[in-house]
């Protein structure tokens, strides 16, 4: 009947519409989540340069301790944005619910 392919039809559109705006959130959470990578692997390791320099007497704790704390506000800021991230393809997929 025409009311069947017209909710159909809306079903369909629905449906396309929540799928493109997921596949763009899942790009943008991809693109997040390498430079969370990026960022983080690059925090930790200077971390790591920085406590062996600690360890062989090169530098200090109070170094030690900064380049910590750079390193875990660099992945709590991380943590945030794929929060976001996955927030924005939850949003995308609501016209799918009921």
């Amino acid at each position: 009947s025409v009311i069947t392919n017209k909710m159909e039809a809306k079903r369909k559109t629905t449906v396309s519409k929540a799928i493109k705006r997921t596949e763009e959130a899942k790009l943008e959470a991809l693109k997040t989540f390498n430079q969370m990578i990026e960022d983080g692997n690059l925090a930790v390791n200077e971390f790591n340069l920085c406590a062996r320099q600690c360890v062989e007497g090169k530098t200090d704790m109070q170094s030690v301790e900064s380049q910590f704390l750079k390193a875990q506000s660099i992945l709590l800021q991380h943590t945030d944005s794929m929060n976001e991230a996955a927030l924005r393809f939850s949003n995308g997929a609501s016209d799918l619910n009921p």
